[in-house]
This record gives C-alpha cells, structure tokens and sequence, in this order.
C-alpha cells in the first residue's frame, strides 16, 4: 500500500494538505505502507523539496517526485541524499500528448543511467501504452483500471500480443473476444457483457486480474532490481496497490487477492485506514516493474484520509 501524499488531488480541487499532519498519519501507518511519498508541489522544486527534506527530518524516508518539464539534474540533488527512488509527476494532464511526455521521460531515464544508474523511478498516473510498455519503470499508477464500471470500457491485457484490448461493455461486443475471455481470463463473455450492479463483482476481478498480466508481462520484458530507499521491504512481484473509496468493491477481491496485494479502507469515507490480504502478511523480495492501481476517482488518489483527526484519536 503506497502512501500518496495527494499533490495532484491538492492542485485539480484546491484541497490544502497540511505536511505536519500528513507527517503524523505517514508514521502512524507506517508498518502497513510499502513506501511514502513526498508531499510535492507541482510546479514548485524548492517547495517540494523543502517538503521532502521536512518528512526526511522527521525520520520518514519519503520518496521524491519530479515533475513534467524539470531538469534532468535534479536528480542529482536527490541522489546525493542517497535516494535511489524517484517518482516522475505532473504528466496526468498532458495524456494528449504522449510523444512529448515520452521525450521528457526518456531524458530522466538517460540521465539516470549515465550519472546514477541506481536509481528507479515510479510512474505517476502513467497509462499510455507508449510510456509504460517503452521504459523501465519500477513501478507505475493508474486509476484506468476502474474504467469498466465507471465508463462502461474494459480493458483487458492479452499475454499473446502484448497489448491491452478494449471491449465496449453494450451487450455484444464482448461476444467478439470470446476467445479472450475464456481462454485468458476463464470467463464467459455472457457474465461481463454489460456493466451492472449484478456483473460489478466479475468486472472488477477481471480488470485487476487484467493488471497482474500485464505487470507479469513486463516483469519478463524488464528485470528492475529494487531500490534500497523509501521501501519498507523490497517487493516480489505482483505487486497491485488497489485503492478504493467503496468498501464493496473490496469485499468483492475478498479470496481473490495474491499474496502480495494490499487494500487500503478510509478515505473519503468514515472508516480507519487498514491493510488487507487474505494472510496479512507484508510484501516478500522481489524486482520491478510494478503496477500500482489507484482509486475510483481524483479524491482517492491520495491515502491522506480526510478523517484524520477521528483516527488520531483511536
């Protein structure tokens, strides 16, 4: 479970994050998330830095974002801390212009290997088929996979060719990849033709599912060893960080989830945070790439619980 500071949320819906405050959830659940993540502020380097050196003072070792557009150097200031992991920002609003994000990512990517070839980077809101399949990530984050119940559209990745296909849930097309749905993922098209209250539970197992194959997929393509900075243990792979707001929707992976996935429970309802896996267990060893997938709308994308102050108090 990755703590998101919720930078993005903060700059889309104007939501003031307190750094003090986040700082005391961050080391209250500490033993539950696998890694922290800075509170950056997009478009501010010496803010998001000056944030990063305030979690780092208060013993978190919290892993830094750069965002869209910065010098490749920046790197540097961060690798002479000793930090190994970097997380990449600010491109989820510039999703129209994938050649342009693929240059800047590859800039950071070349950097690193000519100057700090430890490092690894995570994705942030990284979808496109160009930037996830071309580069190797440790891991990256999306909210795609909740598109099926939320805009009628599952994408399903299909280990023959390598690539994602789209299937418009209207009762029919579904039927046209027969194949695909059976033979891959052990269903029939008939129980996922549309999306509805009665086929959620298959449609959100399937799109999580749908993950794990393609983060097998690139674990094949790209062995990335892990970084020695920011993680609570070094992951073995699959690694699906599954973020929700709507508790059934996690009751609906209960059984289903692999030994190393982790759900988180709260924000923006009023309940704790919590972990859950079906032996509690932490993330084991493991390499890179890693997909991470993030909440059902803008608001949980971020782990920065809005009922902070009723969880101080348990």
């Amino acid at each position: 479970m990755i703590g998101d500071s919720g930078a993005f949320s903060a700059l889309t819906q104007g939501t003031p994050i307190n750094i003090e405050a986040f700082s005391e959830w961050a080391i209250k659940w500490k033993r539950h998330l696998f890694w922290v993540a800075s509170l950056d502020v997009i478009g501010d380097a010496k803010k998001s830095r000056s944030n990063y050196e305030y979690l780092v003072g208060k013993g978190i070792e919290a892993v830094p974002t750069v965002h869209y557009g910065s010098d490749p150097k920046l790197i540097t200031d961060y690798a002479k801390d000793g930090v190994d992991f970097i997380g990449l920002g600010g491109m989820v609003g510039r999703k129209s212009e994938p050649q342009k994000l693929l240059r800047w990512t590859l800039s950071m990517f070349k950097y690193a290997k000519d100057n700090h070839p430890e490092v690894r980077f995570h994705g942030w809101g990284i979808t496109h088929p160009q930037l996830v399949n071309n580069l190797p990530w440790f891991s990256v984050d999306s909210s795609g996979f909740s598109s099926a119940y939320r805009y009628g559209r599952l994408s399903l990745f299909n280990e023959s060719s390598g690539k994602r296909i789209g299937i418009t849930l209207d009762g029919k097309d579904a039927f046209n990849h027969s194949d695909l749905l059976v033979q891959q993922y052990g269903i029939s098209p008939d129980r996922v033709a549309k999306s509805t209250s009665v086929t959620r539970r298959d449609l959100v197992r399937l799109s999580v599912l749908s993950v794990q194959k393609q983060e097998d997929h690139l674990r094949r393509r790209f062995s990335v060893s892990p970084p020695r900075y920011g993680l609570s243990e070094s992951p073995t792979g699959p690694n699906i960080h599954f973020v929700d707001r709507d508790k059934v929707h996690l009751s609906m992976l209960n059984g289903n989830l692999g030994p190393h996935q982790h759900v988180a429970l709260g924000f923006p309802n009023a309940q704790s945070t919590r972990s859950v896996s079906p032996t509690d267990e932490l993330p084991n060893n493991s390499s890179g790439p890693n997909i991470h997938v993030a909440g059902t709308d803008l608001k949980t994308e971020y782990l920065y619980m809005k009922n902070y102050e009723e969880d101080k108090d348990e």
